[in-house]
């Protein structure tokens, strides 16, 4: 314990960060692995927690660990003086959605921040229903062969559910930015709160007035994750005391493509929503467009709520009020996941890491929407 080593000069956490810090050079704490928690090490080494969290915060500097709130701290690097070879990362896409490039591309910057470039390599691999192994759920298989990668970071819903059952037989190593369609797998995930995202949508709208509130929704017949967001309005109108027409759930492919057809379907007629809630803000250019073209104007006759905090929504006149998700902080959290789990299952640790998370979204208001004149349609 550090109390016995005597009246040594150098100050107490400063030798406690070299114990630590050799303790991770000889193996005894494997990459990825966690620390056990403060109080533990003070009573091991006989100091208090305050001398532990300093040189916890030293390493942390170093680059030697990372420390998240609420989970504990974590091996952050492999023992400096053995060389290893660079593994790769995948990251799988689907093709349209890449070109698209209104979501991915502050997800697709916190994976490259996330990545150390003397460590591990990022490989795109885009592909659609045309691509080579797609329609027989090869896909996966054929390219972790082909361009030799360690990992997969699957940023794109499209991919058939057969292909991670592939990857969960195999153990093989991979992180879903997307609720996984079921819960009983060992499956690494980071995705949004989308329960909460609704919730102040829908709770925002119904305290100005709102009650004929629409929700034009993604693919939720195909996509369980647009089926969530379906699902988390249903709830949320519930709580508010707020009916539901059928045909004002319209699904909407996330090229935005439908929105305008759906828009004029919805705001073409005498009994029309006062308030449209979107999956994606970029089906509020459909919108917007079928507003003018049905003489309605925004806020006035029409509010709209967005999703993702998009830069079209400040675009727009007026801005476009919509739920703000942190892009980048899941890609950088899903690719520090997957490192993690790579480089323990390379050096034959067994990493028990708590993969499933959901982050916190916001809604950002901004001029779309305004006070509803009086329109009783509750429960």
């Amino acid at each position: 314990m550090i109390q016995e080593l005597g009246k040594d000069p150098i100050p107490k956490y400063h030798r406690f960060r070299l114990i630590v810090e050799q303790d991770i050079r000889s193996g005894k704490y494997p990459f990825g692995s966690a620390l056990p928690p403060e109080r533990k090490l003070a009573e091991d080494y006989g100091i208090n927690r305050q001398t532990v969290r300093q040189a916890l915060k030293a390493l942390a500097e170093e680059g030697y660990l990372i420390r998240e709130q609420g989970r504990g701290t974590f091996i952050a690097r492999k023992d400096i003086e053995r060389t290893v070879d660079p593994f790769n990362i995948g990251v799988v896409i689907y093709k349209a959605a890449l070109e698209a490039q209104w979501f991915f591309p502050d997800l697709l910057r916190g994976i490259s921040d996330a990545v150390d470039v003397d460590a591990a390599n990022v490989v795109m691999v885009p592909f659609d229903e045309q691509t080579a192994g797609v329609p027989e759920g090869e896909f996966c298989r054929r390219i972790i062969t082909q361009k030799k990668l360690q990992g997969l970071l699957i940023v794109s819903e499209e991919l058939a559910e057969r292909e991670l059952f592939y990857l969960l037989a195999h153990d093989f190593p991979f992180v879903l930015t997307r609720i996984p369609p079921y819960r009983d797998k060992p499956i690494d995930y980071v995705c949004y709160d989308h329960e909460d995202g609704m919730k102040q949508t829908v709770a925002y709208l119904s305290g100005l007035g709102h009650t004929k509130i629409a929700c034009i929704g993604g693919i939720y017949s195909r996509y369980y994750a647009a089926l969530r967001i379906t699902l988390a309005f249903r709830q949320a109108m519930a709580e508010e005391g707020l009916k539901i027409k059928p045909d004002w759930i319209p699904e909407c492919d996330y090229s935005g493509k439908s929105s305008l057809k759906i828009s004029r379907q919805l705001l073409g007629t005498a009994d029309r929503p006062t308030a449209i809630i979107l999956a994606d803000d970029s089906f509020a250019i459909g919108v917007y467009q079928a507003a003018v073209e049905n003489g309605l104007k925004i806020p006035e006759d029409i509010s709209v709520v967005g999703y993702n905090d998009l830069p079209i929504a400040t675009s727009l006149v007026p801005a476009l009020t919509t739920i703000k998700t942190p892009r980048y902080e899941m890609g950088r959290l899903a690719c520090e996941i997957l490192e993690r789990r790579i480089i323990a299952a390379r050096d034959g640790h067994t990493l028990d890491l708590e993969g499933a998370r959901e982050l916190d979204v916001e809604l950002v208001t901004r001029g779309s929407c305004m006070q509803a004149a009086n329109n009783a349609f509750r429960v």
